[in-house]
């Protein structure tokens, strides 16, 4: 069955402290709960997804093969694309590029907002939309398929990996995040192992003409 995208439409930039646990958001700051390990201090933290607001506008986990519930909070090594002097190029063989952090509904109530150094207080608020957005906003997207990528699978060991989110290059207050030429960067992950829950090993890769 072909998979369904879950385009990701933001808001204009807000206090993260306006807003309240679990919510999906980009940018601001992240929930976790107390026993889970950091990501890697280069990481900055792009955004978390409450995907139980999935099941909504013609969604169910079978059309966008996402986990019914649960929250999924996504790091990466993204500094370089600041225009910062972090000097450092995302990509699937780079161990430390990405992490993905899986928390179940059961866990929520044990959520605390992470206030880590390399966070900005502004975040910004997102909707799912089953529709393309217009090609004036970001095309930020959850599931699908790979529609940057230039050929028809990932290279080994990553033949028949899944898209689990793309990122597109985008304006981040205070300033913008540009992949190479107004690229996206891409998380992909197993199939098996997005069946089992397990975002352990999830890789990323930028995608630009």
């Amino acid at each position: 069955m072909k998979l369904k995208p879950v385009y990701i439409k933001t808001s204009v930039p807000v206090d993260i402290s306006a807003l309240p646990s679990a919510s999906s958001h980009l940018w601001g700051m992240p929930d976790l709960t107390a026993n889970v390990a950091l990501p890697h201090c280069r990481q900055t933290f792009i955004g978390q997804f409450n995907l139980g607001n999935l099941q909504c506008d013609g969604y169910d986990s079978k059309s966008h093969g996402l986990p019914s519930s649960g929250l999924l909070s996504v790091f990466a090594d993204i500094g370089h694309f600041f225009c910062s002097d972090i000097d450092s190029e995302i990509c699937m063989s780079y161990s430390d590029a990405c992490t993905v952090i899986y928390t179940p509904e059961c866990d929520f109530p044990k959520l605390r907002r992470r206030n880590l150094r390399r966070f900005a207080p502004l975040a910004q608020t997102v909707t799912f939309s089953p529709e393309p957005l217009p090609l004036s906003e970001p095309e930020h997207v959850l599931s699908g398929f790979p529609t940057h990528r230039e050929w028809s699978d990932w290279d080994y060991p990553y033949n028949g990996w899944r898209l689990l989110f793309q990122l597109d290059s985008c304006d981040v207050y205070p300033g913008s995040l540009n992949f190479y030429d107004c690229g996206v960067l891409n998380f992909i992950i197993s199939p098996a192992a997005l069946r089992r829950l397990d975002f352990s090993n999830v890789k990323a890769i930028v995608l630009s003409t």
